[in-house]
């Protein structure tokens, strides 16, 4: 999801750009300008996040129907510049344009030293595979959008939906991940835990044993939302198990962000394998 460009011996830069579109990204039935701002900007930031790098400088492009507002637009900045301010970010130009429906597109530029650089492609046999949070939360927040009617606590359905609608990047847990120099790889779960892992195997050329019953989901969570919901903004990344401990221990003690080991890294001549608890590790 990101583009890097050595800029010198010791840095690179990393671009990344996301386009949101209404009636296919989200729905304004559900979301607020506000809250559409916060999420927009969230989406890019994860995406550097997953790169163990630092978001920088936003350039924001809107596509506006005939008939949008001023407070419209107001509130969807004040939602992107709160984003931004709580991670130092700057945006520093953009465009707008007519159209059919509301779009926003936002394009980001970020920066890494290349020795914390990480990617999908360096995971190794004999690698656990890690996770931040909660998978599936947002894919539960957005059926329970579609159906109030479902009978969960109210305290899980505000926090499920809130997920859903302004996630929050794990931009420090990221940088900690990366100046660790202890992970192999990395990738932030936007398509679901299933097919982001696989670009993971794929970019590695590997395969890997997935463990459902270790993967973290909240109460009212079912597990194919934490496989295949997606939009959940956690990190997914590989470490050799000797250094797990250490990232366990610099993350609970930084971020106070839970962390699970869900899976291992094998040969990709033996496949990927998704286990249901009646094989353990």
């Amino acid at each position: 999801d990101t583009a890097v460009v050595k800029l010198n011996k010791d840095k690179c830069l990393l671009y990344t750009c996301d386009t949101l579109v209404s009636g296919v990204h989200f729905s304004e039935k559900y979301s607020t300008p506000y809250q559409i701002g916060r999420k927009a900007a969230a989406i890019n930031i994860s995406d550097i996040t997953a790169m163990g790098g630092k978001p920088k400088y936003f350039l924001v492009s809107l596509f506006l129907p005939q008939g949008t507002t001023e407070k419209f637009i107001d509130e969807l900045y004040q939602g992107l510049t709160e984003e931004c301010n709580l991670y130092n970010i700057d945006i520093i130009g953009g465009n707008i344009a007519k159209s059919n429906q509301f779009i926003i597109d936002l394009f980001l530029i970020g920066e890494v030293s290349r020795q914390n650089l990480l990617l999908r492609s360096g995971a190794k046999v004999g690698d656990l595979v890690l996770v931040t949070g909660t998978l599936g939360d947002s894919a539960a927040g957005l059926k329970l959008l579609q159906n109030p009617q479902l009978n969960i606590p109210e305290k899980d359905k505000k926090r499920l939906i809130s997920r859903h609608l302004t996630p929050t990047p794990r931009i420090k847990e990221g940088m900690i991940i990366a100046e660790s120099k202890k992970a192999t790889s990395m990738i932030d779960i936007s398509d679901g835990l299933s097919s982001d892992l696989l670009h993971i195997c794929e970019a590695s050329q590997v395969g890997v044993k997935l463990f459902t019953d270790k993967i973290p989901v909240s109460d009212s969570v079912k597990i194919d939302f934490a496989l295949n919901g997606g939009e959940d903004y956690e990190l997914c990344f590989t470490v050799p198990k000797k250094y797990t401990s250490d990232i366990f221990y610099k993350l609970e003690k930084e971020t106070k962000t839970k962390v699970t080991v869900i899976g291992e890294i094998i040969p990709k001549i033996q496949g990927r394998w998704l286990i249901d608890g009646t094989e353990k590790k």
